[in-house]
């Protein structure tokens, strides 16, 4: 089912989509130039703002028989030569709009869902955290999982490794700053933060 069953789906479609003048228009656009002709360009100097619009004439787009009973009156009311720039970047907005909506919508719906989820994925990466830390502190030296990457691929995004890559090996600012990164995405258990830092403080631990 079209929008998963979300509360107030249909409702927003009709309202920033279906009901919406421009919107249609727009999307009318695709089926003028598909079915009937290409789309009639013209451009107006303005002399006085030192600029040249790029628009569609209105007169050329009115002949089409194919416009909807949203999209008409919206065209009707329209300057002569309907400016591409504005009316692409305003139909862009409310693009924008119903998906930041969207978004809002899915996670008040399935929020216990995310929840359990976000709960599982904290649980997973510590065990994974905890496990590379714990082979490293007390493993055979030849098999230690080692360095920032080793224990938070997956987790960190390439702006955060080169960040903790610019601090010193085995400096305390560097543990400071991974566990800092850590504390945005799941709150970190004391044991863990100890055994880190015992691992950052040994410059061997990175490669």
């Amino acid at each position: 089912m079209i929008g998963g069953g979300l509360p107030d789906y249909a409702a927003e479609i009709e309202r920033q989509f279906t009901s919406d003048g421009l919107v249609q228009f727009v999307q009318g656009l695709r089926n003028f130039s598909a079915h009937w002709r290409p789309l009639p360009l013209g451009m107006v100097s303005r002399i006085s703002q030192q600029t040249l619009v790029v628009g569609l004439r209105k007169g050329e787009l009115l002949s089409w028989k194919g416009w909807n009973t949203t999209a008409k009156p919206w065209l009707q009311q329209a300057e002569e030569n309907i400016p591409i720039l504005r009316v692409s970047g305003e139909y862009f907005d409310k693009v924008k709009d119903f998906h930041i909506w969207f978004e809002a919508a899915v996670r008040r719906f399935f929020q216990s869902d995310i929840s359990r989820f976000r709960d599982k994925e904290a649980e997973y990466f510590l065990t994974k955290i905890e496990s590379g830390l714990d082979g490293w502190l007390s493993g055979p030296e030849s098999t230690r999982p080692a360095g920032d990457r080793g224990l938070f691929l997956g987790l960190f995004d390439l702006a955060d490794f080169q960040a903790l890559e610019a601090l010193p090996k085995g400096s305390p600012s560097r543990a400071d700053a991974a566990l800092m990164m850590l504390g945005r995405h799941f709150a970190v258990p004391t044991r863990i933060s100890t055994k880190l830092r015992r691992a950052y403080s040994d410059p061997r631990f990175f490669p």
